[in-house]
């Protein structure tokens, strides 16, 4: 029995690496599409490489990161703790760039022309329709 773990890690690498790359083509096909679309998304999706274009292309560049790191101490065979640390804090750091950009750009369907991110008027509508009791939207009841 020992402390082995080269093989647990090369799995759960392989499948980091896999949803990592599944979210980039999922971004990508998400960016093709809001590029010819017009509608809120596509606005969403403008402001979002306009207003929030530096913390767009951070995120973008920690997803590319955070594939290829892992991919290379997979091909060379470490199991560097800290070094695999930091890989988690990576996708952590990205996730919630991620998670952040959306509640910033995404425009409520239930209020057209808004925004969630600092918008009085969709807290007043989200405690009128009772949104606001879903611990998700972020705002207190």
């Amino acid at each position: 029995v020992g402390n082995d773990y080269s093989q647990t890690l090369a799995f759960f690498s392989c499948t980091l690496i896999f949803g990592l790359c599944l979210e980039a083509i999922g971004l990508a096909i998400h960016a093709r599409d809001m590029s010819n679309a017009d509608h809120e998304g596509a606005a969403s999706y403008y402001i979002q490489l306009t207003t929030f274009g530096k913390t767009y292309l951070l995120r973008n560049l920690m997803l590319c990161t955070t594939i290829i790191i892992p991919l290379v101490l997979l091909i060379i065979s470490t199991t560097d703790f800290f070094v695999w640390s930091l890989v988690a804090c990576g996708v952590i750091f990205h996730s919630i760039i991620s998670r952040a950009l959306f509640y910033v750009l995404v425009i409520p369907t239930t209020m057209p022309g808004a925004f969630f991110w600092k918008n009085k008027k969709f807290e007043e509508h989200a405690k009128d329709i009772g949104l606001a009791k879903l611990p998700q939207v972020g705002i207190i009841p």
